[in-house]
């Protein structure tokens, strides 16, 4: 079996692994692997074959093991050349960045798994307690929250809180229209419009708090 990666892929995690952030230009220059960049390859390699190793546990109990680690695909090889293979094209991403990993594995070496490797996955049989599904949810849905309703929030200089008086009437630009944001554990859950009953002040749900479309809203009113 032959695993490689790409030179992209390559400087890119040596970077990362160094601390790097990604703010740097990623490096394009022909050049040899120094001896750490092929210390951190060996490290990576090892890595996914314990990976490839458990990923086969189920069907098999094959033996992974780092013969040699080269620099150029003209060394490389795992059989006879006109011999059939299975390969496995991966991109990875660290910092921002792709690179290209391959898995090459000669077909002689997975015929004697054909027949496991052919099998569906097992579906999960597992009995569902019925009992215990209940009280879980009857549990969960008994669970108190608070929930904070906002109709604006303003930003003050520490000079302004110090300035307040009691009995000064701050001025928000909040009307009775205007919509409130109910929260709990300081994550918006909805919107909603303020109402009264019975001389006590309501809340009527208008929708859902979308987080994404509301940063995006943010965006371009900044």
């Amino acid at each position: 079996m032959i695993v490689g990666f790409d030179r992209d892929f390559m400087f890119s995690a040596v970077e990362m692994l160094l601390g790097g952030d990604g703010s740097e230009p990623p490096l394009e220059e022909e050049r040899n692997l120094s001896s750490v960049e092929v210390q951190i390859s060996h490290f990576i390699f090892e890595e996914v074959g314990a990976a490839l190793q458990a990923a086969f546990a189920g069907i098999s109990n094959p033996r992974f093991r780092l013969e040699r680690t080269e620099t150029r695909m003209d060394f490389a090889g795992a059989g006879r050349r006109p011999q059939q293979a299975v390969v496995a094209r991966l991109i990875l991403q660290a910092i921002n960045r792709g690179g290209e990993m391959f898995v090459i594995i000669p077909q002689s070496a997975l015929m004697p798994m054909r027949q496991a490797l052919a099998r569906a996955a097992p579906a999960d049989s597992a009995p569902v307690d019925a009992t215990w599904t209940r009280q879980m949810t009857e549990e969960v849905q008994r669970a108190s929250v608070t929930i904070r309703a906002s109709a604006e929030t303003r930003e003050l200089t520490l000079g302004d809180v110090a300035d307040l008086k009691v009995g000064q009437m701050i001025k928000l630009q909040a009307t009775a229209n205007s919509r409130i944001k109910v929260e709990s554990a300081e994550q918006p859950l909805f919107w909603a419009y303020l109402g009264q009953n019975d001389g006590y002040y309501t809340l009527c749900i208008d929708e859902a708090f979308d987080q994404q479309r509301e940063f995006i809203n943010e965006v371009l009113a900044g």
